[in-house]
């Protein structure tokens, strides 16, 4: 994901593709392997949210804080996974704890 990320790819378009992935529950992202779709999409979530906190675009440059950051898509997407169904383990905490960060910030 680092390397998308370095390489110029916008955080909400990585966040759509494997938010999408997931969803078309295709080979070889089937059965317990979707988490992997989960896990690598709550990282870019995350990182999206901590950049935006610094004031930094994803690609890089100086921005007011939360600029370009979708609150509420990133919200709905990980709130979709929770309800999905998924077996998250601990990582159901994390995705909760990104969720219930980003509202209080962002959308008060």
């Amino acid at each position: 994901m680092d390397s998308l990320l370095d390489a110029g790819v916008p955080h909400d378009v990585l966040l759509r593709i494997l938010d999408d992935m997931f969803w078309r529950n295709e080979e070889p992202f089937q059965g317990n392997f979707r988490k992997i779709l989960i896990f690598d999409a709550v990282w870019v979530a995350d990182k999206w949210y901590s950049e935006s906190l610094k004031g930094r675009s994803y690609a890089g440059g100086r921005t007011a804080m939360g600029a370009g950051f979708k609150p509420e898509a990133v919200v709905q997407i990980l709130e979709a996974y929770l309800r999905s169904g998924a077996d998250l383990g601990p990582e159901a905490e994390v995705v909760e704890r990104l969720v219930s960060d980003i509202k209080r910030r962002f959308m008060v």
